[in-house]
């Protein structure tokens, strides 16, 4: 018996501590979510004592097993150097007038960004080290299936039975949607955990009523995402889904042998992704067709510039002017940037706005790793781009059925938050990035085992 796939917890596959390490990252990141976000003081350093606790009984295992095992997937090797990036320009050197010299407009706040990302990258290399193997995929999938449909019912939940307070608690100067503030955030979180319900659904090989199950929570995380209007979601959701779609016929196609029963069983699972998309279309005109259509309906006259925002001087709030605001801000700072975590800071003396509005992010993850790290954080991310779609591409690969499920699952969830990161800034959310971070290694983890298997003939 191969040992990745031995059952989780038994001393082939790690013992307890490495049972613990696993459960542990898979919890922390659903503790992040439900702290809305990690956003706050107190919900980041939570987080931040969780992984420091998970890295201590790492630590505590490799002095018992006198050894250090480690996996380090590819695309974490440029976040890693942004890291370091990150530590250049939070070095402060105090002038004699008692000012400080910095590569940073804001020392404080790129020290604090490279500290959460160096907890994510800690966070996900655990999780590239101790979820490992069929049973523990099969267990990540299944929490990611789980945890997703019960978020999104608590979202449908709130949502139809508001009360002005997030857990009906908490008051939110805003409509919250479920444990988020901003709905956009839920929408990218929610949009990475749909595509895993609907690949197990149509393409693993399970019975039946479990692939009704599937459905039923891809569903209800389609809703979810339909009523927190969110466009980018919306949008980036239909690109994960059809990625899945184009995998189901693909898979179809390389197995020349399969026979008219499994042709006919393919026929009727796409059927039910068409009947998906069409509930989901109708819940849209249900519940949030109004909305929905009203912010469209902004998004187009912001582009014809006859929207309110495009057409006040003096808010310039619109996208296209932060954008336009953040490449100014790009080309005086070409090379290393104003610091990561510095565009709150750095902003007024680019921006056009009248000040009455702090503009903290870019709403373009892209385009913010631009402002922040300038030319040679765009060369790493450039470089994580490309590890991350080769790891999706090798991944998808994979000749066992259960295996391609899970990675056309977790890769079109990455899919989703790279396309919703083109408009907006869920990257910058901590829970989000971890989320999309551990959906990265576990990808790389599955790319990693199909190129073995594939240079071995086993």
């Amino acid at each position: 018996m191969n040992s990745e796939e031995k059952p989780i917890g038994s001393d082939e596959a790690g013992g307890g501590l490495a049972k613990a390490l696993g459960v542990g990252v898979l919890s922390t990141a659903a503790f992040a979510v439900l702290a809305h976000g990690a956003v706050e003081p107190w919900s980041a350093w939570a987080c931040q004592l969780l992984t420091a606790a998970l890295v201590l009984i790492w630590i505590i295992k490799a002095v018992r097993d006198r050894c250090v095992n480690i996996t380090v997937p590819g695309p974490v090797i440029p976040l890693a150097a942004l890291t370091c990036v990150a530590a250049l320009q939070s070095i402060a050197v105090r002038k004699s007038d008692g000012s400080l010299l910095s590569l940073s407009v804001d020392v404080e706040a790129t020290r604090g960004a490279a500290l959460m990302l160096a907890f994510a990258l800690l966070a996900s290399l655990m999780a590239a080290t101790f979820i490992q193997g069929r049973a523990w995929w099969r267990l990540a999938a299944s929490s990611v299936v789980v945890f997703g449909f019960l978020l999104a019912l608590f979202a449908l939940l709130q949502h139809v039975f508001w009360n002005g307070a997030i857990y009906w608690l908490r008051p939110a100067r805003a409509i919250a949607y479920g444990p988020f503030v901003n709905r956009n955030h839920f929408a990218g979180f929610i949009g990475m955990l749909a595509p895993t319900a609907l690949s197990l659904a149509l393409m693993a090989p399970i019975r039946r009523e479990l692939r009704a199950l599937y459905l039923f929570a891809a569903l209800f995380m389609a809703l979810a995402e339909a009523v927190s209007v969110s466009r980018a979601g919306i949008m980036s959701l239909l690109a994960s889904s059809l990625m899945v779609i184009v995998c189901v016929k693909g898979s179809r196609r390389e197995d020349e042998s399969e026979s008219s029963a499994k042709h006919r069983g393919r026929l009727v699972k796409l059927t039910l992704a068409a009947a998906l998309l069409m509930i989901t279309a109708g819940g849209i005109v249900w519940i949030g067709a109004d909305p929905l259509l009203s912010r469209a309906a902004e998004t187009m006259g912001a582009a014809r510039g006859v929207s309110n925002i495009a057409s006040d001087p003096a808010s310039f709030l619109s996208r296209e002017w932060i954008w336009k605001d953040a490449f100014a801000m790009f080309r005086a700072n070409p090379v290393l940037g104003v610091g990561l975590g510095g565009f709150e800071t750095a902003y007024p003396s680019y921006g056009h706005g009248n000040g009455r509005v702090v503009v903290d992010y870019a709403h373009n993850d892209y385009l913010q790793v631009l402002t922040d790290c300038g030319i040679a954080g765009a060369v790493l991310a450039a470089w994580f781009l490309f590890a991350v779609i080769r790891s999706i591409i090798a991944a998808t690969r994979t000749r066992e059925p259960l295996l391609r499920a899970i990675a056309v699952g977790f890769g079109a969830g990455v899919v989703s938050m790279l396309v919703h990161s083109a408009f907006d800034f869920n990257l910058q959310i901590p829970s989000n990035a971890l989320t999309f971070l551990i959906l990265v290694t576990l990808v790389s983890g599955i790319a990693g085992r199909t190129r073995q298997r594939a240079a071995t003939g086993f």
